[in-house]
């Protein structure tokens, strides 16, 4: 015979034992169907703090860049400021926009902050017309820099080339450094050596650091011949009159780049040409307006007739 209480506590066991491993089961079933949803959220949580890290992260650059952007627009504001000393230049530009000669605002601030009473030694410097600079040689009018500037304009980029041929007083040759944001070679050359260093003096001015950063380039030479040593150039510029268009210029300019020449002798109709030599160096030659310029010619050519005062 077992004991009554022998027999009570086998009795308990058995009721609880299963209604025990009933339990336990169904925590392990529930486990085993809730892993991969319980890994999926833990996953979901890793990826959506990541994302905020890499938002936050990239928060931070872009107020980085930001705060370096307008850091470099304060220091080319104040740089700016500095180099307008004379507001009859603004007067100057504001008319050639205004009668649609200046179109872009590329050109527009390309001629603003290149100040003309900088480079033209007369006290015309503001009139809208060419000024001798002596040696049978002038200062193109601002018009016809602004043509120029807006028929060269999308073949003046940063970390481009442009020359200058007949350089003279250099106002042009810090103009193609403007439309290059500074961060191009501007290329002058010019043949009469006292132009020449009236060029480095008048650039010198408020931009000496362009030239000791080989950013501004000025020659002694004879431009009908370009300058090979910095070629090819995605503009080129020639500020006189040509008999014929110079083969070495066009040889010089890069594939997809752009010459700008007048061409016609002294006794005859002279135009500017547009000539364009296209990405497989197939080269195409533009009529456009009528001008007058100095004839493009010898150094002794030039001088030839010359006694400094004649203008």
């Amino acid at each position: 015979m077992f004991n009554k209480k022998v027999l009570f506590s086998m009795a308990l066991s058995l009721f609880f034992i299963p209604k025990k491993n009933y339990c336990l089961n169904s925590i392990k079933d529930f486990n085993e169907k809730n892993h991969s949803n319980i890994e999926i959220i833990y996953d979901l949580q890793d990826k959506i703090y990541i994302n905020k890290i890499n938002e936050s992260n990239r928060e931070n650059e872009y107020k980085n860049k930001d705060n370096i952007i307008k850091t470099n627009n304060n220091q080319i504001e104040t740089k700016m400021k500095k180099i307008i000393s004379n507001p009859k230049m603004k007067t100057l530009v504001d008319n050639l926009k205004f009668e649609n000669i200046i179109k872009s605002e590329k050109v527009y601030n390309a001629m603003l902050f290149t100040d003309r009473g900088d480079f033209c030694p007369s006290n015309w410097a503001y009139y809208d017309s060419p000024q001798s600079i002596d040696y049978n040689a002038t200062i193109s009018a601002p018009h016809m820099h602004a043509y120029a500037l807006e028929y060269l304009k999308d073949y003046l980029k940063p970390g481009g080339r442009a020359l200058d041929v007949g350089s003279g007083s250099g106002y042009l040759t810090l103009a193609f450094s403007r439309m290059m944001e500074d961060k191009g070679i501007s290329v002058g050359i010019e043949h009469i050596h006292e132009l020449y260093e009236l060029g480095l003096k008048n650039i010198s001015k408020h931009n000496q650091e362009l030239i000791d950063e080989g950013k501004i380039v000025l020659l002694e030479g004879d431009g009908r011949y370009g300058y090979k040593d910095l070629a090819p150039y995605d503009c080129i510029h020639v500020g006189a009159s040509a008999d014929k268009i110079p083969e070495d210029l066009v040889e010089q300019l890069a594939k997809g780049g752009r010459l700008m020449i007048p061409v016609g002798g002294q006794m005859e109709a002279q135009y500017v040409y547009l000539i364009d030599k296209d990405l497989e160096g197939n080269v195409v030659y533009n009529k456009l307006l009528p001008v007058r310029y100095v004839p493009l010619t010898s150094k002794e050519k030039q001088l030839k007739y010359y006694s400094k005062g004649d203008f």
